[in-house]
């Protein structure tokens, strides 16, 4: 759906298909809001070293691994489509990790979120996250997602 420019209903499809996963995007209503999110996020994250977040328990259920592989895909329709609801599904990614572990995904979460960060003033955070997610790739080789991770970091934040 996406690759045929119906990135509506791409992007509906697949709030649909993780509500069937057994996860609901964070709702954010307000600039506010947003930055709430993101300040509670980051507040979070700053309690836990890079080496912790490096060496993080590994996702094991299938149905989350699913989920994050969708919050994946949902950020390409959201870039082209609806950049006002990457922040949503950051914020998904992040928390789905914290709290299921690490999968390939985990890097390009901390991609966006950097980026995220990055774009609205907290360059050092910012900086961290992006750093974090290169060493993620780099660790583990998550092939798969190096050519994303590298472009959101210098499509959002170059």
């Amino acid at each position: 759906l996406c690759h045929a420019s119906l990135l509506e209903e791409a992007f509906s499809k697949g709030v649909q298909i993780l509500s069937m996963l057994g996860e609901d995007l964070p709702q954010i209503r307000t600039h506010d809001e947003k930055i709430g999110h993101l300040n509670e996020t980051t507040s979070k994250l700053s309690c836990l070293s890079d080496d912790e977040l490096l060496t993080y328990k590994m996702m094991s259920d299938p149905s989350k691994i699913m989920a994050m592989k969708f919050l994946w895909r949902l950020q390409v329709s959201l870039l082209m489509g609806k950049p006002s609801f990457i922040p949503h599904v950051t914020l998904k990614m992040i928390h789905m990790s914290l709290v299921h572990g690490m999968s390939a995904m985990y890097a390009i979460g901390f991609v966006y979120f950097g980026s995220i960060l990055a774009s609205i003033g907290n360059i050092k955070d910012g900086y961290r996250f992006v750093k974090l997610a290169k060493n993620i790739v780099q660790r583990f080789g998550y092939k798969d997602v190096a050519g994303e991770g590298l472009f959101m970091s210098t499509h959002t934040i170059g």
